[in-house]
């Protein structure tokens, strides 16, 4: 798996640089969902997950800031079984935070942080 600094051709990935926004420098993920709910609850999302922050950390990204809406519309088509809560879907991100790549949670439309 690669992830590519490729702002125009990603609809997930964004790399974001100070300038684009005055506080913010680091890795911005839109999506990280798990179609086969047969295949939910098993790492595939944590695997994921691991491997963007060790991107974020080669890149020499300051953060991941991440869009953690468990009932987003994205997911209206999807199959709910096995599907993390909003609190799980929280607590989920709130654990891949480590000193060496902070964490930012954003859980609602209003752009509100955690």
């Amino acid at each position: 798996m690669d992830f590519h600094n490729n702002r125009k051709n990603s609809r997930f990935l964004n790399i974001i640089q100070s300038s684009d926004l005055k506080s913010f420098e680091g890795i911005k993920l839109e999506l990280l969902y798990v179609h086969d709910d047969s295949d939910r609850k098993k790492g595939l999302a944590s695997y994921y997950f691991c491997k963007l922050r060790e991107y974020a950390i080669q890149v020499g990204a300051k953060q991941i800031r991440v869009k953690a809406i468990a009932d987003d519309k994205k997911f209206k088509k999807g199959s709910k079984f096995n599907a993390l809560n909003q609190k799980e879907l929280e607590n989920f991100y709130i654990k891949k935070d480590t000193p060496e790549m902070v964490i930012k949670i954003y859980c609602n439309y209003n752009n509100s942080q955690r």
